[in-house]
């Protein structure tokens, strides 16, 4: 039977699954140099190394607090009223306030330098190893002068420590948990506070006792700090291997399926 091809329809051909390169295609899709599932994977492995770092900051800043609270208002005092009985008050308020200039210059010099080094856990390791000994020293003199110079000491190291410890936050916990993890460098001011004055009142009787024993804390803090806290950095962006770091990324290769119908009728 004769079929008239200008009124009588024409059936398509079935769409086959062709893939091109074209211009102008249908369905398109891209396989690009971004990966969505590699970046949730990426994400979902560095959650719990995240959750590791918050209780590391949350000791080394509470160690750094209970040294501050617990040397700066129970045992240096006592000491101080035990040397100068007559002058107490004149004596702690001198040693403070030069103690106060050794604190405001070496916190922005330490934190300073690192940055320039680029790493922040030989900065907390000397830092606490510095207070370990000038508390070790404070501990050991008998006069006022000597005493002065100890607190000195101990304030500079103390604030080298607190510089890196500060640099931490921003530079290995990511922008969505740095929230979290400024609460707890917060926290860590009351609970160490706590804690430091505690540990002092018990030991006015034996100083050298108290100020080993505060050294020996911020000590063991900066070793888990610097130790498990190199397993814990923010996961940095991908680097694709042999792209220049400023270059525009290059082309997205494009998948492309189409279905080839008639173009015209027959004439």
């Amino acid at each position: 039977m004769a079929t008239n091809e200008l009124t009588d329809p024409i059936d398509p051909p079935a769409a086959t699954g062709i893939t091109a390169t074209g211009d102008t295609a249908t369905g398109i899709t891209a396989t690009g140099d971004t990966a969505t599932g590699d970046t949730a994977t990426t994400s979902e492995q560095e959650a719990p190394r995240q959750r590791g770092l918050m209780p590391l900051l949350l000791v080394a800043n509470s160690a750094m607090m209970a040294v501050y609270m617990g040397v700066g208002s129970v045992l240096l005092p006592t000491q101080v009223a035990a040397i100068a009985p007559d002058d107490k008050v004149a004596v702690l308020g001198l040693i403070g306030g030069i103690s106060a200039i050794f604190a405001t210059a070496f916190n922005p010099i330490a934190g300073a330098l690192s940055d320039r080094s680029g790493r922040r856990n030989p900065w907390i390791l000397s830092g606490a190893t510095g207070a370990l000994i000038a508390l070790a020293f404070l501990g050991n003199v008998s006069t006022a002068l000597l005493v002065g110079i100890g607190w000195c000491l101990v304030q500079a190291t103390m604030n080298t420590y607190q510089a890196a410890v500060t640099a931490i936050v921003p530079d290995r916990v990511p922008a969505a948990r740095r929230g979290t993890a400024s609460a707890l460098v917060g926290l860590g001011m009351p609970i160490g506070g706590t804690a430091g004055v505690l540990i002092a009142s018990q030991t006015t009787d034996q100083l050298r006792t108290g100020y080993l024993i505060f050294g020996a804390i911020v000590a063991v803090a900066a070793l888990l700090l610097s130790v498990l806290c190199a397993t814990h950095l923010a996961p940095s962006p991908r680097r694709k291997p042999g792209r220049e770091p400023n270059s525009p990324p290059s082309s997205p290769r494009w998948r492309t399926t189409t279905s080839d119908g008639p173009s015209s009728a027959a004439p």
